[in-house]
């Protein structure tokens, strides 16, 4: 046979039989006593806000052989009815059928949670389990997720800004009974005081803070044994130190009514408070201030922590400062613009800015 032939016929053959391989199926493993492995075997929620929802946790599903496993069934316990929602493999269901994971391979199963208002004023437990079957065999891996009821402070779909509700006499009281949970801007209007009581627990939506406007006012009262947190609303260990994750508390001279005489929001209180993990923790934009008058703002016993960009940024304010903690800070700890009357007593400013 002519070397050229020779040459065509073993090209043939090896062609051959690359094609008969390809068509060999993997061979599945059907062994009863077959298990899967998992990342882990529970998949925890920190507190979520009823109505809120959480964020989006995940673990790992493992075949550990060295032959294609078929998994009959992966659903949720809870089935429809369950506060769990599953993303299985790509598919957003809370049950699927048939799912192939090749030869020491692995799959992603993403869950997130979101529980339903409860008249409690206490945390809750919401459990529930993803259920394996593979083979006959049953595993699970839990799923365990506190919520709590909260006093939700949101504007209307498609607005920015929510003026809270000024009842007769004009003084609006948060209790600490339960957090307070705010998305937007929540506004103190005009000639309307807010007085957040001690203990209170405040959490700020991305992109969202307070606003005192024009002869607004505020006082944030906690006490030594009882302070008063305002923070993000993302409660995950990971976002225990995280600047940035709201915008600021603002004492403005916004006006209602843009041709209305402003006057500044003074007479302003932060007392036994801890304030972090924003962008400016207190924003004062008073430049119209009488600064013979009254201050701005007076701040007592409070830290202002690991902030974006500033823990106080004032212009042309009032404002008196004692035995407070100002640290972490991205740009500025205290930047005091545009004039004003400041006054810093047994206070510690230091800045380990790392991020």
């Amino acid at each position: 046979m002519p070397n050229h032939l020779k040459t065509l016929s073993f090209s043939a053959l090896f062609l051959f039989l690359i094609i008969l391989g390809s068509c060999r199926k993997d061979p599945i493993l059907t062994d009863t006593n077959a298990k899967l492995n998992f990342s882990a075997d529970t998949v925890m929620f920190d507190t979520v806000f009823t109505t809120v929802g959480s964020a989006t946790r995940n673990f790992k599903v493992y075949n550990p052989y060295s032959k294609k496993l078929i998994i009959n069934r992966i659903y949720l316990a809870g089935g429809t009815s369950s506060f769990f929602r599953l993303n299985i493999n790509g598919t957003a269901s809370t049950s699927v059928t048939d799912v192939e994971i090749a030869a020491h391979d692995s799959m992603y199963i993403f869950v997130d949670v979101n529980v339903d208002p409860r008249n409690s004023n206490n945390p809750l437990i919401v459990v529930d389990s993803v259920v394996f079957m593979t083979n006959g065999n049953m595993q699970d891996v839990d799923l365990v997720a506190y919520g709590q009821d909260v006093y939700m402070h949101a504007p209307a779909q498609g607005e920015l800004v929510y003026l809270l509700p000024c009842p007769a006499g004009n003084t609006l009281i948060w209790d600490s009974l339960k957090p307070h949970v705010i998305y937007g801007y929540a506004a103190v209007d005009s000639g309307c005081k807010l007085i957040i009581q001690e203990g209170c627990k405040i959490y700020i939506h991305k992109h969202s803070g307070m606003i005192v406007l024009t002869d607004g006012m505020m006082k944030i009262m906690g006490t030594k044994d009882h302070i008063v947190t305002i923070q993000g609303d993302r409660l995950e260990t990971e976002y225990q130190d995280v600047p940035g994750q709201w915008d600021r508390i603002w004492f403005s001279n916004l006006s209602p009514t843009v041709n209305e005489t402003r006057h500044s929001s003074k007479d302003n209180e932060v007392n036994f408070a801890v304030i972090k993990n924003g962008n400016v923790g207190l924003h004062c934009d008073t430049v119209y201030s009488d600064l013979n008058g009254p201050p701005t703002l007076t701040v007592r016993n409070t830290q202002i922590l690991n902030m974006a960009a500033a823990g106080i940024f004032a212009q042309g304010s009032k404002i008196k400062c004692d035995n407070s903690i100002l640290a972490n800070c991205g740009m500025y700890l205290a930047a005091l613009t545009v004039g004003g009357d400041y006054s810093f007593r047994h206070c510690t400013l230091a800045n380990y800015w790392h991020i």
